[in-house]
């Protein structure tokens, strides 16, 4: 292996080690990841790739903090995975400090005491605190601390907690209001970070050489059938699949599409074609620049398509 490769692998080990470390540093910052959504992706997907589950509760949630009205998603989006996150205290301290630092005031440490169980007020070195991630609610008339309670926890057993760390007393939020929802079960565990990053970062992972590994045994079984152009088409596919952007991807499904219409193969060009508009649905051919014969491909790919 070249010294360059070493570097590259090597590089790309720490960033992998990096990406993990950030949900156990002492940092407010480290409350989640950004996905960049893919070609036919769902949110449930999502949730179950960071979270192992796609419950009731954890669909509301990354519906809230990413501004979603439904589960739909486009390539390319930019979603915010939240988590909670573990603070491992360097030195003595309060759960006041903590509180002031990580949740912006003292007085919602009530949150931190009920979330790790605690019945003291200061936090030896080394003590590990679960920090919840906050989502925002915007109040409506009907809504009480209690009934927020029962919606984001499942009870009402925290609506006075839910309460105080919003700096009221009152039973209910004003209408309107910004209600700040303290979340602790929704977590990206290390180990389930560091699979995604291994296979999204080094490309490596078990789900992805299974997938790869079927995909080869189809390849080889239109070979043995001599479906020759077809094999092409199957390993293109593999080959580009979650390693580019969607609209390249499209350029390089098109240029295939030609290629094929130039061997004589419009059956192909035009699945070829299909590949490219599911990826680009707005792309356009310039007849100017091809021939009738791919013009005609890719108008019947369209129409396909619909």
């Amino acid at each position: 292996m070249s010294g360059c490769r070493v570097r590259s692998v090597r590089s790309a080990a720490l960033l992998a080690a990096v990406v993990v470390t950030l949900l156990t540093v002492t940092s407010a910052a480290a409350q989640g990841v950004v996905h960049r959504t893919r070609f036919n992706e769902t949110l449930e997907g999502v949730a179950d790739a960071y979270y192992g589950e796609h419950g009731a509760a954890i669909m509301r949630v990354l519906k809230l903090v990413n501004g979603l009205h439904d589960d739909k998603l486009q390539p390319g989006m930019r979603l915010r995975i939240p988590s909670a996150w573990v603070y491992l205290a360097p030195r003595p301290t309060t759960i006041g400090v903590v509180a002031t630092r990580y949740l912006g005031h003292r007085k919602r440490a009530v949150a931190l005491r009920e979330i790790n169980h605690l019945t003291v007020r200061r936090i030896p070195a080394g003590r590990r605190l679960l920090i919840p991630f906050v989502v925002d609610h915007i109040a409506l008339p009907s809504d009480t601390f209690a009934s927020l309670a029962e919606r984001y926890w499942g009870n009402t057993d925290r609506a006075a907690m839910l309460a105080q760390y919003n700096l009221t007393k009152a039973p209910a939020p004003r209408a309107g209001a910004r209600v700040k929802i303290p979340i602790s079960a929704v977590q990206i565990s290390a180990e389930r970070l560091l699979a995604l990053t291994n296979e999204r970062v080094l490309g490596v992972g078990s789900g992805r050489l299974s997938e790869d590994r079927a995909a080869l045994q189809e390849a080889n079984g239109l070979l043995r059938k001599g479906q020759f152009q077809r094999v092409a088409l199957r390993l293109l596919r593999l080959m580009v699949r979650d390693r580019a952007s969607d609209t390249h991807v499209a350029e390089v499904f098109k240029l295939l599409a030609v290629a094929y219409v130039g061997m004589n193969e419009h059956r192909l060009a035009v699945l070829a074609f299909e590949e490219a508009l599911l990826r680009h649905p707005t792309m356009t051919i310039d007849p100017v620049t091809h021939s009738p014969k791919v013009i005609r491909a890719f108008v019947e790919a369209k129409e396909r398509k619909h």
